[in-house]
């Protein structure tokens, strides 16, 4: 019987508790990730950076395709890969009589055209190896997101380093109890209290209500209007700890 184990593990079993808890759940997720997707991202050549494995599965792999092909355009232009090697050579023939002009306009269309069919196959055969409909991630965002710096790439798999996963998670649980934790918190909350679950969060809208000045976040004074008011809905006005009245922005 083979032990699935991970470096350092035996590190992890010696201090126990719920250090050893957490790893274990952990652990947990990435044998999830690497019995539904490692072959996926090992067959799509994307395993040599493990960020970029945690923030695509991190956004639910909806930017695969267009990562594989990115990837696939450099390693052509860093000449890993032949230039015409996703041509056909009917497509190659016919481009050898148009000007060179022309030839890098249908070379970049028709590389890109295949492969984003070969994306297609690749994933088509995922499926039905997996026996799945449509390609999704039930993996918990916030243990791989907070452990990340843990995790590194096998061979055959994503692994833990249990050295690095004491280091991060005693940092972790020390920050998690501290002061400025709380600070934090709390900051995310009159945030959320100020959008008022009127618009979705987005790095838009927080540039559209706030800017930065020398390190120091201030109010974006061109926000400061009936109509960006009015999107964010009626608010209650207290004083003395009484309500007094009940304002809505729109009149």
């Amino acid at each position: 019987m083979v032990v699935n184990t991970f470096k350092d593990e035996k590190l992890i079993k010696k201090i126990g508790g719920r250090l050893k808890s957490d790893y274990y759940t952990l652990k947990g997720e990435v044998d999830y990730i690497n019995e539904n997707f490692f072959d996926l991202f090992y067959i799509l050549g994307l395993t040599e950076n493990i960020d970029l494995i945690i923030d695509t599965l991190n956004n639910g792999l909806q930017n695969l395709c267009s990562i594989f092909l990115e990837n696939a355009m450099r390693s052509i232009e860093a000449g890993k890969i032949a230039k015409n090697k996703f041509l056909s050579q009917g497509t190659i023939n016919r481009m050898e009589k148009l000007s060179s002009e022309e030839q890098a306009k249908v070379w970049e269309r028709e590389t890109k055209r295949a492969i984003k069919e070969l994306y297609k196959k690749i994933y088509d055969q995922h499926l039905q190896r997996h026996g799945l409909f449509y390609l999704e991630t039930r993996h918990n965002r916030d243990v791989l997101e907070i452990c990340r710096k843990t995790l590194f790439v096998a061979p055959s798999r994503i692994e833990i380093d249990g050295a690095k996963f004491i280091e991060v998670y005693t940092s972790f649980m020390e920050a998690d109890e501290s002061e400025t934790k709380k600070l934090h918190e709390q900051a995310a909350e009159a945030l959320n209290r100020f959008f008022n679950g009127a618009v979705e969060i987005t790095q838009k809208e927080l540039s559209k209500y706030f800017t930065l000045e020398y390190g120091i976040v201030k109010i974006n004074p061109t926000s400061i209007n009936k109509t960006d008011y009015a999107r964010l809905g009626a608010r209650t006005v207290r004083t003395h700890s009484r309500v007094q009245t009940e304002i809505n922005p729109e009149h």
